[in-house]
Formats: C-alpha cells, structure tokens, sequence
C-alpha cells in the first residue's frame, strides 16, 4: 500500500519522491518524529524507574527545580540541535546544518549559565530586604536553597548537554568529509568546491 502511494505521488508529480526508513516505510519526516517521541518515552520510563517515582512526582520536581521557562527553551534548543545532527549530510548544505547545530548547542550552554546567575542573584535578592534573627533563618535558607538549586542544576544539565552535542555534531561533519575525500569530493577549508561558505 505504501509502495502504490509512493508511485502515486512520484506519478502526479515526478520531481517529487517521498523518502522511506525503517520496517514500516514511513515518510522520512514521520520515522524520525516517532523516533524522537519513542526514545522520550523510555527515557522518562527509566528516569521513574530509577528514582522509583510516579511520572507526575517527577514533572512536579523538574517544574520546581527548572521552572517551566527554563524547560521551555531548553528543549526548543536540544530538538534544534537534533534535528541539526539528523539534516547534517555529505551535500552542500552540511556547512550549514554544522554551524546552526554548534550555535545551538552554544545557545543551551549559554541559557544554562544564564539562569545558574539568575537563581543566584535571586537568592541574594532574597536576603538583602529579610531581617536575620533566630526565627526567621528557617525560612531563609529554604528560599536560599530553592533558588540555588534552580541555579546550579541549570547548569549541571545543560553544560554537559550542550557539550556532547558539540562533540557528536563535529565528530559526524568529520566523519562526512572524510568519507567524501575517499570518494573523491575535493574539499577546501572543509566546504565543497565551488560551494558557497
């Protein structure tokens, strides 16, 4: 059925194909979609498993701990860079798909950082209009706590998050152009010839 409608398409139109992967040949945009949403599934499966926590004990921890602006633009960035990763070929395009993943994982690092003196500097907020005494250092250092918790697991998630997509996004743009100088492709300065930079 897939095969008659992929003809089909190529028929109404024969500039257009429709790219197939996997078992049940879906459209290539479909596979990695459900890729992308089967291995977030079993990492929250695992993460609850490990912790031995239901699934909305954990949201409710994240959303204390991050903040849902945090989350929000982390993982608008994290798709970006993956989706950067899966575009990056050996065409003309892979200089591009290279930069915008390694700004993107430049972006993560810098939102981390940026929200690690954020929840520090609302944690010294905190103490600069509160009276210090007997009673009320309770209640102080729970702020204190909440805020640099945000502060510090902002960056314990997003600095080696943003590194190991650096690493995987070169690693796969060397291992592209390498296999195009073995297949003859000349190269210079890590573009194709006659290629745009």
């Amino acid at each position: 059925m897939t095969a008659s409608l992929s003809a089909a398409a190529t028929a109404e139109n024969p500039s257009r194909t429709i790219t197939e992967r996997g078992w049940f040949r879906l459209p290539e945009k479909s596979w990695m979609f459900l890729s992308v949403m089967g291995v977030g599934v079993i990492l929250l499966a695992l993460a609850s498993y490990i912790t031995d926590q239901r699934l909305n004990v954990l949201f409710e921890w994240m959303q204390q701990v991050f903040g849902w602006g945090y989350a929000l633009m982390y993982c608008v960035l994290l798709a970006v860079a993956l989706f950067s990763f899966h575009r990056l070929s050996s065409n003309k395009e892979s200089a591009f798909w290279l930069e915008l993943g390694q700004q993107t994982a430049g972006g993560i690092a810098t939102l981390s950082l940026t929200f690690t003196l954020l929840g520090i500097s609302l944690g010294i907020g905190a103490l600069s209009d509160k009276t210090i005494d007997p009673t009320t250092i309770q209640s102080i250092i729970q702020e204190l706590t909440r805020h640099f918790s945000t502060a510090f697991m902002t960056t314990v998630v997003g600095l080696p998050t943003a590194n190991c997509l650096r690493a995987l996004i070169s690693l796969k743009y060397v291992r592209l152009t390498l296999d195009a100088c073995d297949a003859g492709v000349k190269f210079k300065n890590g573009l194709e010839t006659g290629e745009k930079p």
